[in-house]
């Protein structure tokens, strides 16, 4: 990567008091170089001009370099991701302990207990008047128009796809694949230097981006289908199974925590959905700094997620998870949020912007430069590189921990875990 130098031109490159010295002189006519902060000369200068010099640190790229060649060349990042983390790390803990214990279990659970299916609005004598004496409405459900379920006009137009085990894992598997393909991208791109005149992108303020979104859109869903109980769709969710499995008392939603992956009547509006459009945004906010410059490729890849996005909406609605009421609410209250929060809390602090002078013994300038003005690599020699090896440590753990959370999830949902 990188603009390459002109013909002609003399690079030089010295070591003092262990930092290198790159300096070069240009023949005319030279170009404008965004890469080196060169200005094109004027008619006055002279035919050979002296370039600009740049002090390089250890670690520091040099023309052609994208991407970071080694430990030491990333300390400086692992000190930024450090000073982050331990900053955000409790509110990251809170968002979790909602995510996995209110989101999946509480809430699901109340609207199971909460739900109704179609059968339940019917008087029982009148079953006893259509089936027999004695006979249950429940035990009839699937006889009644559309198999119980609401009229929803993508769900008859792939008519007979729920009936499908494949097809029930199509939209599980596209799911986990377009959120892999997102994450596995931003991940890696943490490795690359940042583009000049773009500031660093930080894998822990992504996550705590992220997190603030997810725990948004969740924290909203059961204002809407706890409040508006609609019948399921599923086959699950039609009949005597459903009711065999419906909590019988309101302690259950606190205490039972097997009724998730049976559960009904979570339906508006669809987490699925509102998860995948969540990494869809972080991608992005943070594509284009990430990939940059190769602009053409990120551009190509928001198209790509646009059609992806709206087969895996049809896919649910199709074997019958959701109605299409919920894909769609789901995708356009998940666009808001992120939208509102992007105008409410603008873009991400640097690390510097977390420095108190008082912990590092100081009033808030070091050699003359004041702290909250501090690039990456001041801010990591101002912190005399404390904490690289432990931003490092859980920047990999954060990965790694995410990586199963999503590979487990998609062994839950398709009943191989």
């Amino acid at each position: 990567g990188g603009p390459a130098l002109p013909d002609g031109a003399k690079v030089g490159i010295t070591t003092s008091g262990g930092l290198r010295r790159l300096s070069f002189e240009c023949p005319p006519p030279i170009p404008a170089s965004p890469m080196f902060d060169v200005e094109a000369p004027t008619d006055d200068e002279a035919q050979v001009q002296s370039c600009e010099v740049r002090e390089l640190r250890k670690g520091d790229a040099t023309p052609n370099q994208r991407w970071y060649s080694s430990f030491d060349a990333m300390r400086p990042k692992f000190v930024g991701e450090w000073i982050i983390i331990k900053n955000r790390a409790l509110e990251w803990m809170l968002e979790i302990c909602f995510l996995l214990y209110l989101n999946a279990f509480v809430v699901r659970t109340w609207a199971f207990y909460d739900h109704a299916q179609i059968m339940d609005y019917i008087p029982p004598e009148w079953c006893s008047k259509i089936w027999g004496e004695g006979a249950s409405c429940f035990d009839h459900a699937h006889e009644l128009v559309n198999g119980g379920a609401l009229n929803d006009v993508f769900q008859h137009v792939f008519e007979g796809a729920a009936s499908s085990e494949a097809m029930k894992l199509v939209p599980e598997i596209l799911e986990i694949s377009i959120i892999l393909a997102v994450s596995c991208i931003l991940i890696v791109c943490m490795f690359r230097r940042p583009a000049p005149g773009r500031e660093p992108v930080y894998f822990a303020n992504i996550t705590t981006r992220l997190l603030r979104l997810v725990v948004l859109v969740y924290g909203l869903r059961p204002l809407f289908f706890l409040f508006t109980a609609l019948p399921g769709p599923a086959e699950k969710c039609v009949g005597t199974e459903e009711l065999l499995n419906r909590p019988t008392s309101f302690r259950q939603v606190f205490t039972d925590t097997s009724k998730s992956g049976v559960n009904c009547g979570d339906l508006i509006y669809s987490g699925h959905v509102a998860a995948l459009v969540s990494i869809i945004s972080c991608f992005y906010e943070y594509g284009d700094t990430t990939l940059a410059p190769h602009r053409q490729l990120y551009v190509t890849i928001r198209l790509l997620l646009v059609p992806a996005t709206f087969v895996q909406m049809l896919c649910i609605v199709a074997v019958r998870n959701h109605y299409t009421v919920d894909v769609i609410t789901a995708a356009l209250v998940t666009v808001a949020c992120w939208r509102l929060y992007h105008f409410e809390m603008g873009p991400d602090p640097q690390p510097a912007s977390f420095l108190k002078a008082k912990d590092y013994e100081a009033k808030g300038t070091k050699g003359g430069l004041v702290v909250s003005e501090m690039d990456e690599q001041q801010v990591a020699e101002f912190c005399e590189y404390r904490g690289a090896y432990l931003g490092a440590f859980v920047f990999g753990g954060v990965v790694i921990a995410y990586s199963l959370a999503v590979v487990g999830t998609f062994l839950a949902m398709t009943g191989m875990l």
